[in-house]
C-alpha cells in the first residue's frame, strides 16, 4: 500500500466533556486529554489497579527485598534511572494509591520505603492527600501557597503562585524570589511526617521530590543509608 492512511482521532462531544473535567486548570483547554505519558490506555478499576500494586509489593517481598521503593508514575521511574542508576524493574509503580501501596507494604513486613515522585503529585501527599488522582482532590497551588507563607513569601508573591496552573510555574516564581529550596524543604519535611504517620513506627521512610524542569528539589537524610541498604542486600543475593 502505498497511498498513505489519514487518521483522526476524535472524542465525540469532547469539548463539551472537558468542561466537566480538571483540565482547564491544567491548560488545557478545548478537548481531553487522554494518553497521559506513554501513550498507552490501560482501562482498569480502581480496586483492580491496586490488587496489581499488591501483587507487584508481593513479588519484590517475595525475592528478599526489604526495602521497597515505589515511584507513582513514568516520571519517577525515568527521574531514578537517571539520577540514581536504579532499573525501572526495580521500582514498584503505585500510580496515584500512595496510602494503599505505604499499608500494603506495611503488612507484606517491608523494612522500608523510598517513595519518588514528582512534586506535581507529591506536594498533594504535604497536604494528607494519600490518593492523588485529580478527581479526589487538587489542591496543588493551594498546598504551595501556604508553604510559600511559612519560608515568608509576600502576599503579591502568594497571589501569583495561588494563579499558577502548575507547579512548575509557581516554582518559577519562588525562585525568582529566592524562596525555592526553603519552600520545598517545609514540603518534604510535610510529605515525610504525613508518609510516616501512614506507615507507623516499624517501618522507615525515605523521600525523594523533583522536577522535570528543576532537577532534583529535595530528599530525606536517611534516602543515601536505604540505597546503601538495597545495594548490599543485592550483592549479598548475587
Amino acid at each position: 500500500w502505498e497511498k498513505g492512511l489519514k487518521v483522526t482521532v476524535f472524542i465525540p462531544n469532547g469539548k463539551e466533556k472537558a468542561e466537566k473535567t480538571l483540565n482547564p486548570m491544567l491548560g488545557i483547554v478545548g478537548g481531553l486529554s487522554v494518553l497521559g505519558t506513554t501513550g498507552i490506555v490501560e482501562p482498569m478499576s480502581e480496586k483492580a489497579l491496586i490488587d496489581t500494586i499488591a501483587v507487584d509489593i508481593r513479588m519484590h517481598r517475595a525475592q528478599n527485598e526489604d526495602i521497597l521503593l515505589m515511584a507513582p508514575g513514568n516520571y519517577g521511574l525515568d527521574y531514578l534511572k537517571a539520577a540514581y542508576h536504579i532499573h525501572p524493574d526495580q521500582v514498584i509503580k503505585i500510580s496515584n494509591f500512595i496510602g494503599d501501596s505505604i499499608d500494603l507494604a506495611v503488612c507484606e513486613g517491608a523494612s522500608g520505603i523510598v517513595l519518588a515522585g514528582h512534586i506535581g503529585k507529591l506536594i498533594k501527599v504535604a497536604g494528607g492527600i494519600m490518593n492523588t488522582h485529580s478527581h479526589q482532590a487538587d489542591a496543588r497551588m493551594e498546598i504551595m501557597t501556604a508553604y510559600a507563607a511559612m519560608a515568608g513569601a509576600g502576599n503579591d508573591i502568594l497571589r501569583q503562585i495561588m494563579s499558577s496552573v502548575t507547579t512548575d510555574a509557581g516554582m518559577e516564581i519562588l525562585q525568582q524570589c529566592g524562596l525555592l529550596t526553603e519552600t520545598m524543604q517545609l514540603i518534604l519535611e510535610k510529605i515525610e511526617a504525613h508518609v510516616k504517620k501512614r506507615a507507623g513506627s516499624q517501618i522507615e521512610i525515605g523521600i525523594i521530590i523533583f522536577s522535570n524542569v528543576f532537577g532534583m528539589l529535595g530528599q530525606t537524610e536517611n534516602v543515601p543509608n536505604l540505597f546503601k541498604k538495597m545495594n548490599a542486600a543485592q550483592h549479598k543475593e548475587e
